[in-house]
C-alpha cells in the first residue's frame, strides 16, 4: 500500500519528507526487504534520483543502504557514434558551442529483450529510458531517409512549419511555413541559415497525404500495444537546433540518423519555457545552474534508438548532429492498469493527461 511517504519520496518533496520522517523515525520498514511486492519508500526516492531524501530515509530507518543507480541506469555510459550513421546529411554551419556528450543517466534497454508487455509495464513506472535497436537494421526507413534518397522524395515540395522551437507560433516566437526543400537548402546544406538554428517539427496526424510518408516511412512500432497513438510528428534539424523545455503525455521519440542530447527534469521540477534550447544551454540560469542543483538528468540518443519520455517529465533536446526521425505521443488505453501508477483511477489519469496537454502558453 502506498502512503504519503511513498508519494513524497517519489515526487521529491524535501520539506514534506523531513516533516514526515521526523514523526516516523526510526522505521526500518522504510527500506526494501526481500518480501516486498511493491517499491519501498527508500526505492521511490533513490530510483528517481533524489539522493538527499534517500539519505534522510536511511537515517530515519537507522541503517545505511547502498543507493541504487538512478532510473535503473549505469550513470556515465559511453556510446560513441559510427560515422556511417549520419546518413550522408550535411552537418550545417559549425557551432561555436560544444554541445557534444556521450553521457546517459538512464537505463538503455535492447529491443531484443523488450516485450510488448514489458513496454507497458515500464511506462507504468514513469521512468525515462532508451530503447536500443528500436529501428531494425533492415527497416526501409534507413534507405528512404538518408540524404540522397530523401532529396528525391515527393515530400520535398510540401510546406511545413519551421521555427526556433516546436510549435513556435503557439509560444509567440519565430515560425514560418516553407518547403522542406528550401529548409534543407538554407539550414542544413547552406551556411546562411538563422542563428540559433531553426527546427523543422511538423505535426502530421491530420495530414493523411503525408503521414507517415508512405508504407516505407516510420510507423509506430508494432510492440507498442494497448496504447492509443495521439500524434505523429516528423522532425529534421541541423546541429544546435532542437526543442525547448516542455512536457506532455507519454511519448516515444525515434531517431533514425544523427545524435540528440536530451535534458530531462522530474515532474516535480517540470516547467515550460519559450527559450531556444541552445540559448537555455548557454544561459546562467539554464543547464549549468540546474545541473548543479541536481534538477537535470541527461542522455545522448544514438541513431536507431528511441527515447521514452513518460507523462509529465520535462524535457528539452539539442541536436548534436543533423537529426531526422519521428515522435509519437501515446496514451495507455487503460491507465489504471499500469504497474507503478497505483492510487489513481483511469478517470484521474485522463484528467491529468488533459491538464498536461492544455498547459497554458
Amino acid at each position: 500500500m502506498r502512503s504519503a511517504l511513498h508519494w513524497g519520496a517519489f515526487m521529491g518533496h524535501k520539506e514534506i519528507m523531513d516533516l514526515l520522517l521526523q514523526q516516523c523515525s526510526p522505521l526500518p520498514s522504510l527500506l526494501p526487504t526481500n518480501s516486498d511486492k511493491h517499491s519501498s519508500v527508500y526505492d521511490e526516492a533513490a530510483s528517481m534520483g533524489f539522493d538527499y531524501i534517500a539519505t534522510q530515509i536511511q537515517n530515519a530507518a537507522g541503517r545505511p543502504q547502498n543507493i541504487p543507480a538512478r532510473f535503473g541506469g549505469a550513470g556515465e555510459s559511453r556510446a560513441p557514434r559510427a560515422p556511417t550513421q549520419q546518413g550522408g546529411w550535411a552537418q550545417g554551419k559549425e557551432l561555436e558551442e560544444n554541445i557534444d556528450s556521450t553521457r546517459c543517466d538512464f537505463e538503455r534497454v535492447n529491443i531484443a529483450s523488450l516485450t510488448a508487455e514489458g513496454f507497458v509495464a515500464r511506462m507504468g513506472k514513469q521512468l525515462p529510458y532508451v530503447i536500443v535497436g528500436a529501428v531494425p537494421p533492415n527497416h526501409s526507413v534507413w534507405k528512404m531517409w538518408n540524404a540522397s534518397n530523401f532529396a528525391s522524395n515527393w515530400i520535398m515540395d510540401q510546406k511545413v512549419a519551421v521555427g526556433r522551437i516546436p510549435y513556435s507560433r503557439q509560444y509567440g516566437v519565430y515560425e514560418r511555413k516553407m518547403s522542406v526543400k528550401k529548409y534543407i537548402q538554407y539550414s542544413i546544406n547552406g551556411s546562411h541559415g538563422p542563428r540559433p538554428p531553426v527546427y523543422l517539427f511538423e505535426e502530421l496526424s491530420g495530414q493523411h497525404t503525408m503521414r507517415p510518408f508512405g508504407n516505407a516511412g516510420l510507423h509506430l512500432p508494432p510492440w507498442v500495444h494497448n496504447m492509443t497513438q495521439t500524434s505523429f510528428q516528423f522532425f529534421l534539424g541541423p546541429p544546435g537546433s532542437g526543442s525547448h523545455m516542455h512536457f506532455h503525455r507519454d511519448a516515444l521519440n525515434v531517431l533514425v540518423y544523427g545524435r540528440k542530447r536530451w535534458f530531462l527534469t522530474h515532474p516535480n521540477n517540470t516547467a515550460c519555457s519559450r527559450k531556444h534550447p541552445l540559448e537555455w544551454f548557454k544561459s546562467k540560469d539554464g543547464y549549468a545552474a540546474q545541473k548543479q542543483q541536481g534538477r537535470v538528468f541527461e542522455c545522448v540518443q544514438q541513431p536507431g534508438e528511441a527515447m521514452v519520455v513518460p507523462l509529465g517529465w520535462g524535457h528539452a533536446a539539442l541536436n548534436i548532429e543533423t537529426s531526422i526521425g519521428a515522435a509519437f505521443e501515446i496514451q495507455l488505453e487503460d491507465p489504471s492498469r499500469a504497474a507503478g501508477r497505483p492510487g489513481l483511477s483511469s478517470e484521474e489519469w485522463s484528467g491529468l493527461n488533459f491538464y498536461v496537454l492544455h498547459y497554458p502558453t
